[in-house]
Order: structure tokens, then sequence, then C-alpha cells
């Protein structure tokens, strides 16, 4: 058996954490949407922001969010490769706080360091 042949445990990993950042990119946009709109958000420590500028921050990490799962997806099943990096960017840019863009720059690692798994 190639190596193409078996997915690597760093694949898997790369692509596990490039979905779980999107999630939590489309969820921490969606809280700063929330809050850019005028919802009091109390527990967050979040109150009546206002401006468009901070809804267009929330729909921007909503739409990396959708790319990093789209691209978390390819690397699980070992297609375009650009799309899974791609989207392993995505996942860096969406986050919503240092802990999470780590998880992102772990998944473009990851990602990246299992290219030759990838269908040509």
């Amino acid at each position: 058996m190639g190596t193409a042949a078996r997915r690597s445990l760093k694949l898997t990993i790369g692509a596990v954490l490039c979905i779980a950042a999107g999630i939590l990119g489309i969820v921490g946009g969606g809280i700063t949407v929330a809050a850019g709109a005028g919802a009091d958000i109390g527990f967050l420590g979040i109150s009546e922001l206002d401006g468009g500028l901070v809804i267009a921050a929330g729909v921007v990490s909503v739409i990396l969010g959708v790319i990093a799962i789209l691209g978390g997806r390819y690397a699980l099943r070992r297609e375009k490769f650009w799309w899974a990096m791609g989207g392993a960017i995505c996942a860096a840019l969406s986050a919503t706080s240092w802990l999470f863009i780590a998880v992102g720059l772990a998944a473009i690692i990851l990602i990246g360091l299992s290219r030759k798994e990838f269908a040509a």
C-alpha cells in the first residue's frame, strides 16, 4: 500500500482542527453580528456595541468559517489540496480569539505536511 492509500494521523487531525476552527469562527461571528446589531449579550461582557463595522467583521468571520469547514471536508476526503489549504487558512483568519487562531495555524501546518496524501 502506498502513502496515498492510507491517511496519516496528522492529516486527520489537521482536517478535524480545520473543521473545529470553522465552527468556532461561525459561532464567534454570529455572536459578533448579534452584538453589533445592538443585542445585549451581557453574559459575554458585550453590551450594545454600535456600528456596521462590527456587523461586517462578524459576517466575514462566518463566511471564513464556512470555507474552513469545506476545506476540512476536502482534507478528510484527500481531495483538492489547495481547497484544503485555503480552508485551513480561513480557519485561522475566522478565529475570534488567540486560542482559535492557534488551532487554525496547527491545521495549516498539519495539512501542509500531508500534501503527498492528496489525489493528483
